[in-house]
């Protein structure tokens, strides 16, 4: 995977910054004073205030009102080891509080810095929903990375959320990398469930109460 570099920099409405410079990782469309550059979907961009201050580095998506997703709000190279440690201390963290099961959520989305990309567990098999397009363009990379980091012998997508549509990407189903069963026995303590990944509730089970 080669180093992104910015297309383009999403100037914001004087005052508009105060919520990214208190950690919010959403930029709405009405929110952006001018777009200098020609991005395409799903390309990173640079986000400034009105006054040039840099506040972050995000993914951007013409088609949806959350205009900008950012990634980070430090000058940082988008790259391999960027995604790489993002994933790790996702992984890192499930490893210390979530133990006696194996069906568990690996990526939760914003709360780990990863805006739109969830990512289950069940047993050796990944579930992965990208519900935003810039995740959804670096899908293949992402899978590539998560196999590396977990051994898991597939990854199944579940992209029929509807919020996927507000994004301007397609419903499906199907494989992303690896084969496998869609039907999954999963552990939780003594207990043994059956998990279908492919008809069942979100990703085939309630990982995000978890």
């Amino acid at each position: 995977m080669h180093r992104e570099r910015p297309t383009a920099r999403v100037k914001l409405v004087a005052g508009r910054e105060q919520r990214m410079l208190a950690g919010h990782l959403w930029v709405f469309a009405g929110e952006i004073e001018e777009v200098t550059g020609n991005p395409q979907p799903g390309d990173l961009v640079d986000v400034s205030s009105a006054t040039g201050r840099f506040c972050g580095r995000g993914l951007f998506n013409p088609h949806s009102k959350i205009r900008v997703r950012l990634l980070t709000f430090r000058d940082e190279a988008i790259d391999e080891p960027f995604w790489m440690g993002r994933l790790t201390q996702a992984l890192a963290l499930r490893q210390r509080v979530v133990t006696d099961t194996t069906a568990s959520r690996l990526v939760y989305g914003e709360g780990d810095f990863l805006p739109g990309l969830i990512v289950d567990r069940y047993a050796d098999l990944l579930v992965m929903q990208a519900l935003a397009l810039g995740m959804d363009r670096r899908k293949e990379w992402l899978g590539l990375m998560l196999t590396k980091l977990t051994g898991a012998k597939a990854i199944y997508l579940r992209h029929d959320a509807g919020s996927r549509t507000l994004e301007g990407l397609p419903i499906m189903k199907g494989f992303l990398a690896g084969e496998h069963a869609t039907t999954v026995e999963i552990s939780e303590g003594k207990a043994r469930f059956l998990v279908d990944v492919e008809h069942g509730q979100k990703t085939g089970w309630f990982c995000d109460q978890r």
